[in-house]
């Protein structure tokens, strides 16, 4: 019987993107966990954590950390058994590496975009988180809650590469991606075999927002259906057994076709956006699909960025890799 000095605390919310990948992530590895739903800014609740971004997860030494890529990570070094979610081949690793920060730092573009631009999604979005983090408020009092979260949010848009103008972009990469996955999915359990990955779970993380969310999950439902149920049936996979990892995952048309559009819209996007903070401007632009994308620059994913690199030069060292990724991934991560 699992003592609470060994168990893990999640701190997160259903309609967190994040939170959903560390829960599903922790339920497939059968780590001893419990689950809090919590908005930390509107909890007395006090955290030793800055930035308070969830999910929050509370160690059992009673140590808090944050941001769902390194806490993966992390778990591994510190739970190193057979249902790790880290590939072993080289190639393998890398991918899922590389998926992992695509569905992290771009899918999450469209889950953003869908949940606060559309009217119907902002008003069901809001309404859902209210009531998550507030259950006990009255009707009243859960409203004021729901309107100043969706103040806040919308407000963000523009911010993080969501503006009216990025639209078309941002909804055309999602419809190709659902199309491919759904694909994929159809024949595959898993992105790269029959296990899942941390990548399989940062697309999950997304997912389960898109799915949920109306206008997205109509899409879902009517044109990826399969991507629609491998997302529901990712939440839990604890009694899932151990399976194989591909040893050749870009035979497989689909995953080629993935990582090729990783190479033109996500990695130029990165490149753009680290040269822009390196020459200390504020906002970037870059072609992709044919029309113009612009936003605000950010210090974090120009660390994206250089982890890719870091990872590729790392993974690289003695392999041959290059005979296998698109020329343009090679050439955007052999930079130092």
């Amino acid at each position: 019987m699992t003592s609470q000095a060994d168990r893990y605390e999640i701190i997160g919310l259903y309609g967190s993107p994040y939170s959903m990948k560390l829960l599903a992530l922790m339920r497939y590895r059968r780590l001893p966990h419990i689950w809090t739903t919590m908005l930390p800014e509107l909890s007395s609740r006090k955290f030793s954590v800055r930035p308070l971004l969830l999910p929050i997860l509370r160690f059992p030494d009673g140590s808090e950390r944050i941001d769902s890529t390194p806490l993966a990570l992390e778990l591994e070094q510190r739970h190193p058994d057979g249902r790790s979610v880290l590939p072993t081949a080289p190639l393998t690793r890398f991918l899922c590496l590389l998926l992992e920060d695509f569905a992290d730092e771009w899918l999450t573009k469209a889950m953003f975009h869908y949940r606060w631009n559309y009217a119907e999604d902002v008003q069901y979005c809001s309404a859902w988180v209210a009531s998550d983090v507030s259950p006990e408020a009255t009707r009243a009092e859960r409203q004021v809650i729901a309107a100043e979260l969706a103040k806040r949010q919308v407000a963000r848009l523009e911010l993080v590469g969501c503006s009216s103008d990025n639209i078309p972009i941002i909804e055309l990469t999602f419809k190709s991606l659902m199309e491919l996955l759904s694909r994929h999915l159809d024949e595959n359990l898993f992105l790269l075999g029959s296990r899942p990955s941390l990548a399989d779970f940062a697309f999950f993380g997304q997912l389960s927002q898109l799915a949920t969310d109306p206008v997205p999950a109509r899409l879902m439902r009517t044109e990826a259906q399969a991507l629609f149920d491998w997302t529901r049936r990712m939440s839990d996979l604890s009694g899932l057994p151990v399976g194989e990892w591909d040893e050749e995952p870009l035979a497989k048309p689909t995953i080629a076709k993935l990582v090729d559009l990783v190479a033109n819209v996500y990695l130029p996007y990165l490149i753009a956006n680290a040269e822009a903070v390196d020459a200390g401007e504020d906002r970037f632009m870059l072609p992709i699909g044919g029309v113009s994308y612009c936003q605000a620059s950010f210090r974090y994913q120009r660390g994206c960025l250089f982890e890719l690199r870091r990872y590729y030069a790392e993974l690289i060292a003695g392999q041959a890799l290059e005979q296998f990724l698109p020329m343009d991934v090679c050439r955007a991560l052999a930079q130092s």
